[in-house]
């Protein structure tokens, strides 16, 4: 089920618009901007509500820092504006939302409305993760291999933790010149980092293909080191 976070300070306004989506999403309201970035930043979101006009931080500042966040930049936002309120519904579309909703809402038009922009994120989704895969091997591309060491690095800073990598990159040299080759190999070397991982407590593992003259394919394990007792 598709995840929906409404960021809006007041809970009846939220618990409407809950009221409407929780039969078809899995919806979480909160109903401060520093709760709303705690939130967004778990980069599970398909759609954000936000309310344009809040305490301490508006619906405007709080868009600008989830534009500019590299695990918040993606997810499309939905402003919540008034009847007439125009002018901002111009100005948080040129900043970047995706949509707006008025108060009082109209249940049809928020279903709507939101089941237009969940399905587009998903199919967005879906392009740049096929956009990220090898074609020859069927594996990470260099283009996925950055995408991940961005948002582990933003992990880091955010989790205020360091997340020491291990790399161990293996190159076949001068052998792989046909597609059943190609694919002989890359079943090798994923059976090699099923046993990478096994070996290194389960951690994740990131196998990337660099096709060029040689098949160069690197193992990414993002482990955090635990202290011992002594």
């Amino acid at each position: 089920m598709e995840k929906i976070l409404i960021i809006d300070d007041s809970l009846v306004q939220a618990d409407v618009l809950k009221s409407i989506l929780k039969d078809n999403y899995d919806v979480t309201a909160v109903h401060t901007a520093e709760a709303g970035l705690q939130h967004a930043a778990s980069g599970m979101y398909s759609l954000i509500l936000l309310d344009v006009i809040m305490p301490e931080m508006d619906g405007f500042t709080l868009l600008k820092e989830l534009q500019e966040a590299a695990l918040t930049r993606r997810i499309p936002v939905i402003l919540i504006t008034s009847l007439s309120d125009v002018e901002h519904e111009v100005q948080g579309l040129i900043m970047g939302a995706v949509d707006y909703i008025t108060k009082p809402f109209n249940p049809m038009i928020v279903a709507a409305r939101v089941n237009t922009h969940v399905k587009l994120h998903r199919y967005q989704a879906q392009i740049e993760r096929e956009a990220m895969i090898d074609e020859l091997t069927g594996i990470a591309n260099r283009r996925y291999y950055e995408k991940y060491c961005e948002l582990k690095w933003n992990d880091a800073v955010r989790l205020k933790s360091l997340f020491p990598s291990v790399c161990l990159i293996l190159t076949i040299s001068n052998c792989i010149t046909i597609l059943t080759d190609i694919r002989q190999g890359t079943e090798s070397l994923l059976r090699l980092r099923t046993r990478l991982r096994h070996g290194c407590g389960g951690q994740q593992i990131l196998l990337r293909a660099m096709v060029g003259r040689n098949l160069s394919l690197l193992f990414w394990a993002a482990m955090q080191v635990k202290r011992s007792g002594t």
